[in-house]
């Protein structure tokens, strides 16, 4: 029973040095909080603009368009999100930005589900909700005839 107790004890002394290990710096170089939704997607029409946030996780705020899952075969998931954004440009102007979310792999399955559900999963993402996200940009697609940065979502959570 003292052996127990007292592996149990290092385990969470180790546990606990390697989580408080991460330095500002650290953190830093993995991550960027600075962009916004909509300097991301003005990005894109300025060449070599997004490799200065391509090597980083990014935390963005928006709002839900489109949700639809791609590929749900029991092993395999693929969801994607339209992640919106908009700003008033006087008092007749809005200006809309974009991103789209890639959620893959069966973590998140009850965000997005293949089809409606008459009791929604707590975890699930509903259109038009308010979400922040972490991802890392993958690239540019189309997106109703404009280009869109596109992300492999890390992590989601509906804020509204």
């Amino acid at each position: 029973m003292k052996k127990i107790i007292l592996l149990a004890s290092m385990f969470i002394f180790l546990a606990a040095g390697l989580l408080v290990g991460q330095t500002r710096e650290e953190w830093n170089s993995l991550t960027n909080f600075d962009v916004t939704l909509e300097e991301l997607s003005e990005m894109v029409d300025r060449p070599g603009a997004l490799e200065a946030v391509a090597d980083k996780i990014l935390i963005l705020r928006g709002v839900v368009e489109t949700r639809q899952v791609s590929v749900n075969d029991g092993e395999n998931y693929q969801a994607e999100l339209v992640i919106i954004s908009g700003r008033w440009i006087g008092l007749e102007e809005v200006r809309m930005y974009s991103v789209m979310a890639i959620l893959s792999g069966q973590e998140f399955v009850n965000y997005v589900p293949a089809g409606r559900t008459r009791n929604p999963h707590p975890d699930e993402v509903p259109l038009n909700s308010d979400v922040l996200l972490a991802g890392k940009l993958l690239g540019v697609a189309d997106y109703d005839g404009r280009a869109v940065p596109v992300l492999d979502c890390y992590g989601i959570r509906v804020i509204n």
